[in-house]
């Protein structure tokens, strides 16, 4: 209805990893093993010592126009969380996870940003001659992983002036 092409998260179970079936799970209209649909899925326990049973596991669903989070308490169900404060946007799957020594939520994503010096494509964005970068996120709020940092996740990782032309960088 958005427009978006998704991708079906789908659950395949073996005994033996060589031989698999699909159950149907009756989560959707169609008789299927389609747990979710989503774009560029991202699955992590979440460590958090204040996540609720209801919440242990986490999903970040990267549709470049419907960004979520989900949670579950079985990795079968899963609830649509809070993603009102998410402005990052781009077509990759975006990466996090809950780090206990930290305490933190941490967020690798790629960012698309004009940076001067580099061996960039810049086929993406040529007025600008962007770079396609990896940003890191750090943050105590899974609905908010740009908290603190109001121009985005701040680039990590890049081509520089030794890399060869047209780098092109996912997460």
């Amino acid at each position: 209805t958005d427009g978006c092409v998704y991708t079906r998260l789908c659950l395949a179970l073996s005994e033996d990893g060589v031989s698999w079936h699909k159950p149907d799970l009756g989560l959707t209209p169609y008789p299927s093993n389609i747990l979710l649909f989503c774009n560029g899925v991202s699955v992590f326990e979440d460590l958090n010592p204040k996540t609720t049973p209801e919440e242990r596991f986490k999903l970040l669903c990267g549709a470049p126009l419907n960004k979520a989070i989900f949670a579950s308490p079985n990795g079968l169900n899963w609830t649509k969380g809070g993603t009102e404060n998410i402005r990052h946007t781009d077509d990759t799957q975006d990466t996090g996870w809950f780090d206990p020594a930290i305490g933190r939520y941490v967020l690798y994503v790629r960012r698309d940003l004009p940076i001067a010096g580099r061996n960039c494509s810049g086929k993406y964005n040529p007025d600008i001659n962007s770079c396609r970068l990896i940003g890191r996120c750090e943050t105590t709020d899974l609905s908010n992983w740009e908290q603190g940092n109001p121009g985005g996740c701040p680039a990590v990782f890049g081509p520089d002036s030794e890399d060869p032309p047209g780098i092109d960088l996912y997460t």
